[in-house]
């Protein structure tokens, strides 16, 4: 009995005790002996192991499918943290998802008519809109023929508003794909990054009562971001984004809306610029200047600044030196904010007198503004 005892004490409950806690550290002090003791034993346990695997077969390791990793990672305490768990179980669940669940439907994607006048009124829907690319279709918006992206348009200026949409889609021609709606966004994210895509346009066969081949239809679009949110398990809210979630319709709660409605009134005297140029204008004085933020002055009083006659050309003449044009001098008093939008100017500095250009959205004289 007293022998009994002190096996199951020694033997199994002490040992286990002692290794289950500090296991590694055993194991690395008493490596000589483990292998010595697998050297004297192999010669009879190597053999006896080879037959038993030839009568038994193989033994059957633990395996473990994705959804039981995901729920054993959420049961077991490991040093996890919740945004950490998600992303591991965003990245396990991506085999099962297919893109029809994760697409924007076709009726909730702002699309172009490839007929459409590049005019103002088209680049202020753009703008308020506020999407990097845009389907483009040719009479019904299931018939998508390309993508065009906003910056695109940055470069249209009033005179070439007799372009159209498909002007510009035929110069630019931007990859997109396309996917099946039963496709997985395993499989799907792996065209993305072999193709370079960031868009695709979703598809579904189906097949008319007239007709017994199946055509594809365009039900949706995917993007690259789409494919990451399901992985991170989270919505990535950008500032134009109105809502949260595109399929739900869930509205963000302080969605930032712009109106450049002002910025496309043009001034009655004076020298202008196109309305692209008033909203990169806008948008570089009120991020990039403090003087310009809202803070300090109201935004749609910037906006109404900007059609005032605040806008000048220097053009050098052909007769004209290099050095006599200035838009400021040393020792001089200046009261006057000066922002290049376009072109570009000789700056001199220091006692050197050292010569260096500065380019477009290149400003000076901001103590002016206070």
């Amino acid at each position: 009995m007293g022998s009994t005892i002190m096996i199951v004490l020694l033997g199994e409950i002490i040992p286990q005790a002692i290794c289950s806690r500090y296991g590694l550290v055993i194991g690395a002090h008493t490596h000589v002996i483990t292998w010595a003791s697998m050297i004297v034993t192999g010669i009879i346990s190597y053999p006896l192991g080879f037959i038993l695997n030839k009568i038994l077969g193989q033994e059957v390791t633990a395996s473990y499918t994705r959804d039981q990793i995901a729920r054993m990672l959420t049961k077991i305490n490991a040093d996890i943290e919740k945004p950490e768990l998600d992303v591991i179980t965003g990245v396990l669940s991506i085999r099962k998802k297919t893109t029809s669940e994760v697409m924007t439907l076709l009726s909730d994607v702002y699309m172009l008519d490839k007929d459409r006048k590049t005019d103002t009124e088209l680049i202020l829907d753009l703008h308020k809109h506020g999407f990097s690319r845009i389907p483009v279709y040719s009479k019904e918006r299931s018939n998508v023929i390309g993508i065009v992206k906003l910056r695109d348009f940055a470069l249209i200026t009033p005179e070439q508003y007799h372009l159209t949409v498909k002007h510009v889609l035929e110069f630019h021609s931007h990859p997109y794909g396309h996917a099946k709606a039963t496709d997985s966004l395993y499989n799907l994210l792996q065209e993305f990054l072999r193709a370079h895509w960031h868009i695709a346009l979703v598809q579904e066969v189906r097949t008319e009562e007239d007709h017994t081949d199946p055509a594809y239809t365009t039900v949706g679009i995917i993007t690259l971001e789409d494919v990451f949110e399901e992985i991170l398990q989270r919505e990535i809210i950008e500032e134009a984004d109105m809502f949260t979630d595109n399929r739900r319709k869930i509205r963000r709660k302080r969605a930032k809306t712009m109106d450049y409605t002002e910025l496309a009134k043009r001034p009655v005297k004076g020298p202008s610029i196109s309305p692209q140029l008033k909203i990169a204008v806008f948008q570089f004085l009120s991020t990039n200047i403090q003087q310009f933020t809202s803070g300090f002055i109201s935004q749609e009083i910037l906006k109404i600044l900007l059609n005032y006659n605040v806008y000048a050309m220097i053009k050098k003449q052909a007769n004209q030196s290099t050095n006599s044009i200035y838009l400021y001098k040393k020792d001089f008093r200046y009261e006057l904010f000066t922002l290049i939008i376009q072109g570009n100017a000789t700056l001199e500095s220091g006692v050197e007198h050292i010569m260096s250009t500065v380019g477009s959205f290149s400003f000076f004289a901001t103590s002016a503004l206070l």
